[in-house]
């Protein structure tokens, strides 16, 4: 049966005698709805996406001193779409802050190594932009070799690879990092490859606004969610009689609003957090196929019991 958010909001108003706030109320039922929405992953939420990981630019060779952040290529045909990606000369990853022409190319922080002339390097892309309306990742999959990659922390992989020096092998992990300058959830894939790739991931997005007229989902048990829109309801009464100088009432109220919310959080909100949900980001670390980066030449250690026996 469908019910909407109005007659959710009217019926909670009689409820409560609150009928002059019934679009209030609406208001509290859509930020209830968005709670539990952003509590878990709800398979309604759930979508597809695939990041394109672009091969290696090796061509040519560069010269590169210390202390200067400029590199100068031989044979080389670089262009714009290299700025932000990192460039491995020596041992250590440089950010590409600027492609000044096809055979020259600025560091965002000086060469801090020896210099060098007529060596190989490594262009790579190590951060790759998602989805944009990706608010909680789920599982990544490498669809040439038709296999999971194992989730780890940006942490995991600094401690146990902090040189960050394989590229070639299949990618194995994907990490998490910092978002992109406008709030885009990025990721670093390890170790990587030599060769173009199409990565296929799980996300949620976030929940949609849900106005007056519109229908709650079908799933929702409409009773328990009731009760955590009267805590609401029950706060605005007690700030309404704080207000109006009502002590006594403004007193009951209170002690209403403090009951309701705990009952709210103890078994409502708990109940239907059960309802409808995927596997959330804590389900998905426990069940990553590898216990830890430094796993990557054994990938069939699996967990705990698996990595102390092997290590």
């Amino acid at each position: 049966m469908s019910v909407t958010v109005e007659e959710v909001a009217r019926h909670l108003a009689a409820l409560t005698g609150s009928e002059e706030d019934v679009l209030l109320i609406g208001k509290w039922i859509d930020a209830r709805w968005k709670e539990i929405a952003a509590s878990h992953t709800l398979q309604e939420l759930e979508t597809e996406g695939e990041l394109f990981i672009p091969a290696p630019y090796e061509t040519g060779t560069v010269a590169a001193t210390r202390g200067s952040r400029t590199v100068t290529g031989t044979s080389t045909g670089w262009d714009g779409m290299l700025t932000g990606r990192h460039v491995r000369i020596r041992t250590s990853w440089y950010v590409i802050a600027n492609i000044t022409s096809a055979t020259s190319l600025e560091l965002a922080t000086p060469f801090g190594e020896d210099s060098i002339s007529g060596a190989g390097y490594h262009i790579v892309q190590r951060r790759h932009r998602l989805a944009s309306d990706a608010r909680k990742l789920g599982q990544f999959t490498h669809m040439r070799l038709r296999r999971p990659l194992k989730l780890s922390s940006k942490h995991g992989l600094d401690v146990a690879m902090p040189s960050r020096h394989s590229i070639g092998a299949p990618p194995v992990w994907v990490a998490q990092v910092k978002p992109d300058v406008d709030k885009v959830k990025r990721v670093e894939i390890y170790p990587y490859s030599n060769t173009s790739e199409i990565i296929h991931y799980v996300y949620w997005t976030s929940p949609p606004t849900l106005d007056f007229d519109d229908v709650l989902p079908q799933w929702l048990d409409i009773e328990s969610f009731r009760e955590g829109v009267m805590v609401d309801i029950y706060r605005h009464k007690m700030f309404k009689a704080m207000e109006d100088g009502q002590v006594e009432a403004a007193a009951l109220w209170r002690n209403e609003f403090r009951a309701q919310e705990t009952k709210w959080m103890r078994d409502h909100r708990v109940r239907l957090l059960g309802q409808e949900d995927g596997a959330d980001d804590t389900e998905f670390i426990l069940m990553r196929e590898g216990a830890h980066p430094s796993s990557i030449s054994d990938p069939q250690i699996n967990d705990a019991y698996t990595q102390v026996w092997w290590g």
